[in-house]
């Protein structure tokens, strides 16, 4: 048994797609290997229960990836190494030496025993956005169902509170008390004469009477024009998005939409589905896995400018049908700018993602991308019948377009 055989062993299981019986079968005789790795990191979670050790107790699951090999594992650590752990970034790479302790037949992933205390941190080798996107445009089996092991049960870590609370009783304990000042026993000696003093209290109380409901009148007009004011800029310069579909198909996956912005037509957005194979060769990054091998649908969407005005993809923020989104949310334009053609889209152009990516353990779910798109005025924007943007206004206005993922083993 070396390391040679066990790699060939973990492919062929993975590819497979054998079950947990069959693989834990094949895997046995490795228990115990020890075995020098390359790895990325992914993600981590607390560990939870004992079966594979009580000294794993208290630490974290790690998810890596083995770049030599395109494989992943998850390896435990033990709770001594939390702070290691919690400084590692995504991308970050380590050469550590685990050993096999079991097989994930749910996740299809080794699952590894960290070993000893020495490690080399190789760093960010990899851009970060290539580990997000297998993140963010992969339905993660992780975060759908009742079906998690404990390894990858998530759970709140008590460390951060802990550490915020010994922060607040220093601070608390440096803060020197306010000064407190002593009042005068009286204030006789501020009181000013006045000409009033000789009025009768009748005549002050009727005087007072007549300023207060003056003072009361004026204050009414200012708030009531106010009011006006604010209704008025509300009413004529707010976004009031409406969706209509112009076609849909293939169950649901694919659709053509106009969206508008109080009664005018902005973009397009269009979403095609292509199968279970891309559309070659791949524009900007592609997966960092063999989609050939794990079951994925791949998609197209992209959005038009049918408008007067300039727009711009801003971010984009994922959520899940099922299940909690793990990954990075949202993502930024820098992010954008990795996928799409382009992240300005000027009036008349189109810009498109060619291939969107989703897979997951589950069944079916659905990935949900949403794109805030920021919409400038543009010089029509000085006329007083601008339906969006008021004369002269020159700040941007957003709203939102998005592109349901759906993922059907």
């Amino acid at each position: 048994m070396n390391k040679k055989e066990f790699i060939e062993s973990l492919k062929l299981i993975v590819e497979k797609r054998a079950i947990t019986s069959e693989a834990e079968s094949v895997l046995s005789q490795y228990k115990g290997l020890d075995v020098q790795f390359d790895l990325e990191f992914i993600s981590a979670t607390k560990t939870f229960g004992s079966q594979y050790g009580a000294n794993y107790v208290g630490g974290y699951s790690v998810s890596f990836k083995e770049s030599n090999y395109e494989l992943e594992m998850i390896v435990l650590f033990e709770a001594e190494s939390n702070e290691q752990v919690e400084s590692f970034k995504i991308g970050d790479r380590i050469n550590a030496e685990v050993q096999y302790l079991a097989y994930d037949g749910l996740y299809q992933k080794p699952i590894m025993g960290k070993l000893g205390a020495h490690e080399d941190v190789m760093g960010h080798e990899i851009q970060p956005d290539t580990q997000e996107e297998t993140l963010v445009d992969t339905v993660q089996g992780s975060s759908i169902g009742p079906e998690k092991s404990d390894h990858t049960q998530s759970s709140l870590d008590n460390s951060a509170k802990v550490q915020n609370d010994r922060i607040q009783t220093a601070k608390n304990e440096k803060t020197p008390e306010p000064i407190q000042y002593a009042q005068p026993a009286t204030n006789d000696t501020f009181i000013q004469s006045s000409n009033n003093a000789s009025l009768s209290p009748t005549h002050q109380q009727q005087g007072g009477n007549k300023r207060g409901l003056f003072v009361l009148f004026f204050l009414i007009l200012i708030v009531c024009g106010g009011v006006f004011l604010l209704i008025n800029h509300f009413s004529h310069s707010s976004v009031k998005v409406t969706i209509r579909e112009i076609s849909s198909g293939n169950s649901g996956r694919e659709f053509t939409q106009i969206y508008s912005i109080n009664g005018v037509d902005i973009v397009e957005a269009k979403l095609e589905y292509l199968g279970k194979s891309p559309k070659l060769p791949f524009v900007g990054k592609g997966p960092n896995y063999n989609w050939k091998t794990r079951n994925t649908d791949f998609y197209t969407s992209s959005i038009k400018n049918i408008s007067d005005y300039k727009l711009n993809l801003e971010s984009l923020r994922y959520k899940l049908k099922k299940g909690k989104f793990s990954g990075t949310n949202p993502q930024t334009v820098t992010y954008l700018k990795s996928y799409w053609t382009s992240t300005e889209i000027l009036p008349g152009q189109t810009t498109t993602r060619k291939n969107n990516w989703v897979w997951g353990k589950a069944n079916t779910n659905t990935l949900t991308k949403t794109y805030t798109i920021r919409l400038a005025p543009n010089n029509k924007s000085s006329i007083e019948d601008d339906p969006i943007f008021l004369p002269g206004e020159t700040s941007s206005k957003t709203f939102e377009v998005a592109f349901p993922i759906k993922f059907i083993r």
